[in-house]
């Protein structure tokens, strides 16, 4: 625990430095020392597989706080560095697949295209996830991040109203969503996809509007959360200024699962809170539906008893998911 020598403050004030220089070189900085992580030995396998090629996202997304860590300008690690990690990882812990963290994987489709051929190169052969916009995919991309051993993509879809997509700055459309999924089936890449709900102007119908929409485009899965207004985004700017946010708020309801999130001045408490259990009753019913016509599939059968046989703590998680029912 913490003590108050080891925090930096001025007579009681909290001192904030000030922002410094973005790091230009990624290459600089170290790979992560996973040999430091507390308890690493109870960690998984898969735990040690999140990588991150680069920082930075130009988009305005009033949601995202993104810029407020990593700015505007997108700044990239080598290929080089970034399979020499992998390769590092690979030989120390061996995880089943590995997860690039990055805001907007394919961003910059030379820069990813030179990252797969150096996989492919190399003969990874390994599995690996990535998330990134859905104007983002073209068919030829998809096809080599599949010959570099992506398996899944999982797509910030946000909204199936057209209303929030406008008002949350997204610069999306539906049927350009339509058209990403659309390219992922066809190249044999599972989709995933981002839904969020509860903005402060929605109401049931733009809810359901964005449920609907995950049930039209019948993805691998699709995770729901509901909309949080971090400080320094857009959304916490507007959620002030229309006193859905008190001066001393609950930092501890700040969080994307909780329900105590969908603010609104539309809407009373009960209604939002019956309209997120139909939401996520929705959601449950379809992945869980989802996941049992997969099994069926022999080899995705036998890729998750492979991983259930590396990491054996996963299987009881999974076989309380499949085996319970919708309340």
């Amino acid at each position: 625990m913490l003590t108050s020598s080891f925090i930096p403050k001025n007579k009681g004030k909290i001192i904030h430095n000030l922002a410094r220089e973005a790091i230009q070189n990624l290459d600089d900085l170290p790979h992560p020392g996973n040999h430091l992580i507390l308890n690493n030995d109870k960690m998984l396998p898969d735990d040690f597989g999140h990588i991150m090629a680069t920082r930075g996202c130009p988009y305005g997304c009033i949601f995202c706080a993104s810029h407020k860590i990593w700015g505007r300008t997108v700044r990239y690690r080598s290929v080089k560095n970034i399979v020499d990690e992998i390769q590092k990882i690979k030989n120390i812990h061996s995880p089943v697949f590995f997860t690039f963290q990055d805001d907007s994987f394919s961003i910059n489709y030379k820069f990813v295209e030179e990252l797969c051929e150096l996989m492919i190169k190399e003969n990874l052969k390994i599995r690996w996830i990535c998330e990134t916009r859905a104007d983002l995919v073209s068919n030829d991309l998809i096809k080599l991040m599949r010959r570099a051993g992506c398996f899944r993509v999982i797509l910030g879809v946000e909204s199936g109203s057209v209303v929030t997509l406008l008002r949350i700055k997204k610069q999306l459309t539906k049927e350009r969503v339509r058209q990403a999924v659309k390219i992922c089936k066809a190249n044999h890449m599972e989709t995933s996809i981002y839904l969020m709900i509860g903005f402060p102007w929605e109401t049931e119908k733009e809810v359901n509007d964005t449920v609907s929409f995950m049930e039209e485009l019948k993805p691998r899965n699709a995770v729901f959360s509901i909309a949080t207004p971090y400080p320094g985004t857009e959304l916490y700017d507007i959620c002030r200024n229309e006193n859905l946010i008190s001066k001393d708020p609950d930092w501890e309801k700040f969080f994307h699962q909780s329900p105590d999130m969908f603010l609104s001045n539309k809407l009373s408490k009960e209604q939002t809170t019956k309209i997120i259990e139909d939401a996520e009753k929705r959601f449950v019913k379809y992945n869980r539906k989802k996941h049992r016509l997969r099994l069926l599939n022999p080899l995705v059968l036998f890729l998750a008893l492979k991983k259930f046989y590396k990491q054996p703590k996963e299987l009881f998680r999974k076989v309380k998911y499949f085996v319970a029912g919708v309340n």
